[in-house]
């Protein structure tokens, strides 16, 4: 998975011409991974969040805005998962001020394999997904935010669930998402 490979520069003129970017301006943070980590780059962007490759078996997802409750949220589940195992939940290194430190899948998206017209092992990965959706119920969270887009796989095929920045305690009101995945 290739991902933007932009560099701090390109992500800035991005934001400078779209609606999106943060009131405050960039997150300095986001400056200074990349300036300092070698051969980091920007991998993807997302709502409020950007990705970096700082390495090639990590990533660090900083917050566009510094203070962003909903990295705070996501480090919060990553706390709680480092108490049990799952195999295919996103595994995070270390969490930091406006970052996560999280191991780089590289296989893509669920999003990008759908449009390939080729067997899938459909059954495995609906369990797979399944028992990511369980462990994170263990804890007494649900993701809020499963689809395509957030389903990666490993370099050995498997499924893991990543971006826990939605996920809530079972039972509270969701108000994220967008069709077909929530109605």
């Amino acid at each position: 998975m290739a991902g933007l490979n932009w560099t701090f520069e390109q992500l800035a003129a991005y934001f400078a011409h779209h609606a999106s970017f943060p009131r405050i301006g960039l997150n300095p943070i986001i400056e200074r991974l990349l300036s300092t980590c070698c051969n980091a780059s920007v991998f993807g962007i997302g709502g409020h969040s950007v990705v970096l490759r700082i390495s090639p078996e990590i990533v660090a997802k900083v917050a566009l805005e510094p203070g962003d409750e909903r990295l705070r949220q996501e480090q919060t589940i990553f706390e709680a998962l480092a108490k049990v195992h799952c195999p295919n939940l996103a595994q995070c290194y270390l969490r930091a001020a406006d970052v996560n430190f999280v191991k780089f899948i590289p296989n893509g998206t669920l999003y990008d394999r759908m449009s390939i017209a080729k067997t899938r092992p459909i059954l495995r990965w609906m369990l797979q997904l399944s028992h990511a959706a369980a462990c994170l119920e263990t804890l007494s969270y649900c993701h809020g935010d499963i689809n395509p887009q957030n389903i990666l796989f490993d370099y050995n095929d498997q499924i893991k669930l990543i971006d826990f920045d939605y996920s809530l305690k079972v039972g509270d009101e969701l108000d994220v998402g967008y069709k077909p995945y929530v109605r």
